[in-house]
């Protein structure tokens, strides 16, 4: 199995030059899935523009209610995956698809998490209505929270209870001479940063699956994360 996965959030996409950029970029990339977060598509004349300007890959997205939020997922077209199931909640955070890919089953489900801590705690327990049948998970994208830091402790403790109860673990690293320093995929300024985009899987899967290259683009605030599976 050889798959390139990225995630980035995008923080909208109704620009058309963005649009354009973001599709050379996973082209020169050669992505073959991607998330991507914050899209902003709210209007259906927006949706077919992406749509149009993507037609190598399918679309796999939802209108938002409102001018924010939206999470969308790309597949590339020419690589025989077959799609099973596709599925997302109202709120435009959560969208998956279930496909078959080599004889394999395989749940991808990109999620763009909430900025508040309470409201991550409920986004959770949303996640759990959405995962709870489903296996073979590869869940990803802006999780809006950096583990382990003391102030966001309650948020911490759901998502590592989260893990626990289906058995994720993030992706395993492979990328040479890559500093700490370095890993970052969001930045405000040169002192404020982290690395708050990231890829689970199943802990069984993990030794397939691979961080490769931390990207920076210019339509973005975030940085695009590139894994292989």
């Amino acid at each position: 199995m050889a798959l390139i996965i990225s995630t980035l959030n995008i923080f909208s996409f109704n620009n058309k030059n963005k649009i354009m950029f973001i599709r050379e970029f996973l082209d020169r990339k050669m992505i073959d899935i991607c998330f991507i977060q914050e899209t902003h598509i709210h209007d259906i004349n927006i949706f077919n523009s992406v749509k149009e300007t993507f037609s190598s890959y399918f679309l796999f997205s939802s209108l938002t209610t409102s001018n924010s939020r939206g999470v969308c997922i790309f597949v590339k077209k020419d690589k025989n995956i077959k799609i099973i199931n596709e599925y997302f909640d109202c709120e435009n955070r959560i969208h998956g698809i279930e496909v078959n890919f080599e004889n394999t089953n395989l749940n991808f489900i990109n999620i763009y998490a909430p900025n508040s801590s309470t409201s991550q705690c409920e986004f959770i327990q949303t996640l759990y209505t959405y995962l709870s049948s489903k296996k073979n998970i590869i869940i990803g994208g802006d999780f809006n929270y950096i583990e382990d830091r003391e102030y966001e402790k309650k948020n911490n403790t759901y998502w590592k209870d989260f893990y626990k109860n289906f058995n994720l673990v993030e992706f395993e690293w492979s990328v040479p001479n890559l500093l700490k320093k370095d890993c970052y995929t969001w930045a405000k300024n040169e002192n404020l940063k982290s690395r708050i985009d990231r890829f689970y899987c199943e802990k069984y899967f993990v030794k397939n699956c691979e961080y490769k290259k931390i990207c920076e683009t210019s339509m973005s605030d975030h940085r695009m994360v590139i894994c292989q599976i």
